[in-house]
C-alpha cells in the first residue's frame, strides 16, 4: 500500500483548487469578455463567489491529513496572510465584496497557472518511474487539447474581436456560425500554440488588441513549454546515447533545474532584445507619421519577436512579410531569432557552458551547428537556383524546346497555360504588377538571393515568408526543396517542428555511418545505446509520415486544391512550420479539423515518444524529492 508523502498536497486540495480557477476563468470571461452583450451582475458574482470559497476550501483542505501540514503552511503562508486581510477589509468595507471577490478569483487563477508550471518542471527535473510513463503520455496529449480548448474560447469572446462579431444571435443560421465561429478559433488556438503559423483569419485585421495580447500569450506559453520539454528530453536523450557526456550528474535533478531555468531565462533575454531591435529598425523605416514612440508600436515588436524565437510563424500584417521583401534589416533581425529558437536549450546551455574552462562542446551541438549551417546554405542556393533557372524547367512553354518533340497546339483549344489564367482572379494593372513583384523569379538577383535565405531558414522554422509561394508564383521543385526542408526541421530541444536534424542523423547514420554513440562507453553498451537510439529515431519518423500520409489523404479526398497543395499543407501542418500555398483560408471544415490534428499530434508525437528517456531515477526516493 502505497503512503502518502509528508508535505505533499492532499488530493481534496488540489480539486478545489482547480474548480477555483475554472470558476474564476468563467467569472472574468463573462464579466469582460463579451463586450456590449451584459450579464447580469448578480450572475456573474456567484461565480467569483464560488471561485473564491473553493480557493478557502482548498487552503483548508491543505490540514488534510495532519501529518505534513507544518510543511504546507510554510509553502503557503502566503495565502493564509491574503485570505485574512480579505475577510478584514470586507468586515470595514462591504461595498468593496465584488472588489475582493474579482481579486481573489484573478489570484486563484494565476497562482494555479503558476502552480501548474511549477508541478510540470518538478516533473521533468526529477524524472518519472517507468509504471507512469504511460500516464505521462496521456497527460501530455491531455494537457494540450485543454490549451487549445482554452485558447479557443478565449478567442471566441466578442473583446477578442474588432468590427462585426461573426455571430449574429438574430439570424436563422445562428448555431451554424457559432460553429464555424468556434472552429476558428480554435484552429488560431491551435496554431499559435503549436508553433505553426497557419492561420484562418487575419490576425492583424480581425482580432482587435485585447485578441492580439491573447494570441501573443499562447504563442508565449506554447513556445516556452515546447522549448522547456523538449530541452530536458533532449538533455536526457543525448545522454542516454552518449552525446553528453557519461556523468550521472548531467542528468541529477540540480541540473536538469538549472538548464529549465536558463532555458527560460535565455529565451525571455532573446525575446526582450529582439523586441528592442524590431522596434528600431521599424521605427526608422516608418513614416514622420507612423513613427510615434507608442506602447502599441512595443507591442508590435514584441509580437513579431516571440513569433519569431519560438517558431510561429504569425504576423499582424496582412500577407505574412511580403510587403517587407525589400527591408533587409527586418531580415537581419528575424533570421537570427528564428535560428537561435530552433537551436534547442541543450545546444545553447552548451554555448553558454563554453565560458568555463575545461567546458567542451557537446557532440550534439557540433551536429547542430554544423547542419544547421549546411542547411541554411543548401536551402537557399536549391531555392534561389530553382526560380532562377526557370527555362530549363519543361513545364513552363517557351518557343524552341532542343531535344523535345513539339506537339501542335490546336487554336480551337486554349492552352494549359491559357486555361489557369482564364480561372484566375483577374487584377488591376497596378495590382497585378505588384502581385508579380512578390514572386521570387521575378525579383532582381539581390532580392531574390535575400528572399531564398529567409525562406529557406523560415522553412524549418518559423513559416514566415517574404515572397508569394502559391502555386503560380513558385516552381514545383521549390515547393519540393522546401517540402524536404519542413521535414527536417530543427533542433531536438528547440522550437521548430519536423523530425529533428538528431532523427534524421541518427536515422542516416545508422546506414552509412558508424553507430552514432559515444566512443567513451563499452562495447556492449555503446551496442545497446545505438539500437535504443536508432529505434527512437525511426519510431519518431515512422509515425510522423504515417500522420502526414493521414493529413494529406483527407486533404487530398476533401479539398479542391491540387495534390502538391493538399500534400505541401499536411506537411507544413504535421511539422509545424505554417507556411501555405494559400489552402489554409479556403480549407472545408473536415480540412480545418485535419489540420487542427495534424498541428497538435505532430508537436506532441516527438515529445511522446522521447517521454520514457525520463525514466532516469526510480523508487520512492525520487518521488519524494519530485513533490
Amino acid at each position: 500500500m502505497t503512503q502518502s508523502i509528508p508535505g505533499k498536497t492532499p488530493v481534496l486540495a488540489v480539486l478545489t483548487w482547480l474548480l477555483s480557477a475554472l470558476a474564476g476563468a468563467a467569472a472574468l470571461a463573462l464579466a469582460y469578455g463579451l463586450g456590449e452583450l451584459e450579464v447580469a451582475e448578480d450572475r456573474v458574482a456567484v461565480l467569483f463567489r464560488a471561485s473564491v470559497g473553493l480557493f478557502v476550501l482548498s487552503r483548508l483542505f491543505m490540514f488534510v491529513p495532519l501529518s505534513g501540514s507544518g510543511t504546507r503552511l510554510r509553502r503557503w503562508w502566503v495565502d493564509y496572510v491574503l485570505i485574512v486581510a480579505a475577510v478584514i477589509w470586507w468586515l470595514a468595507d462591504r461595498r468593496s465584496e465584488y472588489l475582493i471577490l474579482r481579486i481573489g478569483a484573478i489570484y486563484s487563477v494565476i497562482l494555479g497557472a503558476g502552480a501548474l508550471c511549477q508541478a510540470v518542471a518538478g516533473a521533468l527535473a526529477g524524472g518519472l518511474d517507468r509504471p507512469y510513463v504511460g500516464r505521462g503520455v496521456r497527460r501530455l496529449l491531455a494537457g494540450a487539447v485543454v490549451l487549445v480548448l482554452l485558447g479557443g474560447a478565449v478567442l471566441m469572446l466578442p473583446i477578442c474581436w474588432q468590427g462585426a462579431y461573426p455571430v449574429q444571435t438574430d439570424h436563422p443560421l445562428v448555431k451554424y456560425q457559432f460553429g464555424m465561429h468556434a472552429l476558428e478559433c480554435v484552429f488560431t488556438a491551435t496554431a499559435a500554440l503549436t508553433g505553426t503559423g497557419l492561420a484562418v483569419c487575419d490576425v492583424g485585421y480581425q482580432f482587435s488588441r485585447v485578441g492580439q495580447v491573447v494570441l501573443l500569450v499562447l504563442m508565449q506559453v506554447g513556445g516556452l513549454a515546447i522549448l522547456v520539454i523538449g530541452s530536458v528530453l533532449g538533455w536526457r536523450f543525448r545522454h542516454a546515447i552518449g552525446w553528453g557526456g557519461t556523468q550521472e550528474d548531467e542528468i541529477s535533478p540540480t541540473r536538469v533545474r538549472r538548464l529549465i531555468r536558463f532555458v527560460v531565462g535565455i529565451a525571455f533575454l532573446i525575446e526582450a532584445v529582439g523586441t528592442v531591435v524590431l522596434f528600431v529598425v521599424r521605427e526608422s523605416a516608418a513614416t514622420t507619421t507612423q513613427a510615434a514612440s507608442s506602447f502599441w508600436h512595443w507591442f508590435d515588436s514584441a509580437f513579431l519577436s516571440v513569433s519569431a524565437f519560438c517558431n510561429v510563424g504569425l504576423t499582424l500584417s496582412q500577407g505574412s512579410l511580403i510587403a517587407h521583401g525589400r527591408d533587409y534589416a527586418l531580415y537581419g533581425t528575424i533570421l537570427p531569432l528564428m535560428v537561435l529558437g530552433t537551436l534547442g536549450g541543450p545546444v545553447l546551455y552548451d554555448l553558454f557552458r563554453r565560458r568555463v574552462p575545461g567546458q567542451a562542446s557537446s557532440k550534439e551541438s557540433r551536429v547542430m551547428w554544423s547542419v544547421t549551417l549546411l542547411l541554411v546554405v543548401l536551402g537557399a542556393a536549391a531555392l534561389y537556383a530553382t526560380e532562377s533557372s526557370r527555362y530549363w524547367q519543361l513545364r513552363y512553354p517557351r518557343e524552341k524546346t532542343a531535344g523535345r518533340i513539339m506537339l501542335p497546339v490546336d487554336a480551337s483549344q486554349p492552352s494549359p497555360t491559357q486555361a489557369a489564367s482564364s480561372r484566375a482572379i483577374t487584377f488591376s494593372d497596378e495590382n497585378a504588377a505588384r502581385v508579380d513583384s512578390q514572386r521570387l523569379w521575378t525579383m532582381e538577383p539581390r532580392q531574390r538571393a535575400a528572399a531564398s535565405l529567409f525562406h529557406g531558414i523560415a522553412s524549418r522554422t518559423g513559416g514566415m515568408q517574404v515572397a508569394r509561394l502559391d502555386e503560380a508564383s513558385l516552381s514545383p521543385s521549390g515547393r519540393a526543396a522546401l517540402t524536404f526542408l519542413m521535414l527536417i526541421g530543427g533542433g531536438l530541444g528547440g522550437t521548430a517542428g519536423g523530425l529533428r536534424i538528431v532523427i534524421v542523423w541518427l536515422l542516416i547514420g545508422s546506414v552509412f555511418l558508424r553507430p552514432a554513440t559515444s566512443e567513451k562507453l563499452g562495447p556492449s553498451r555503446r551496442s545497446a545505446q545505438s539500437h535504443r537510439a536508432v529505434a527512437t529515431a525511426a519510431a519518431i519518423a515512422a509515425a510522423m509520415f504515417v500522420l502526414i500520409f493521414l493529413v494529406a489523404f483527407v486533404l487530398i479526398y476533401r479539398e479542391a486544391g491540387s495534390v502538391e497543395a493538399c500534400l505541401f499543407e499536411a506537411v507544413s501542418a504535421c511539422c509545424n512550420v505554417g507556411l501555405s500555398t494559400g489552402l489554409t483560408q479556403q480549407l472545408s471544415v473536415q480540412g480545418q479539423i485535419a489540420v487542427i490534428v495534424g498541428m497538435l499530434v505532430g508537436r506532441v508525437i516527438p515529445l511522446a515518444i522521447l517521454l520514457p528517456y525520463l525514466v532516469t531515477f526510480a523508487g520512492s526516493s525520487n518521488r519524494q524529492q519530485r513533490n
